[in-house]
């Protein structure tokens, strides 16, 4: 099964911005992407997959 989780930033665009992790629980790797206020990102969450979101200063 697959679930489609989409981030829209909607954050003060001078002192943060969100940083999206995606990841594997099978391995230590790790991806970073990070999104300005106003913009939206599609990510896919599948069998040993997850994503963390937060807000992150600037």
């Amino acid at each position: 099964m697959t679930t489609t989780v989409t981030v829209s930033a909607h954050c003060d665009s001078s002192t943060t911005k969100v940083r999206v992790i995606e990841g594997d629980r099978d391995s230590d790797e790790k991806t970073e992407s990070y999104l300005e206020d106003g913009q939206e990102q599609s990510f896919y969450v599948y069998d040993t997959k997850f994503l963390s979101v937060d807000e992150i200063p600037k």
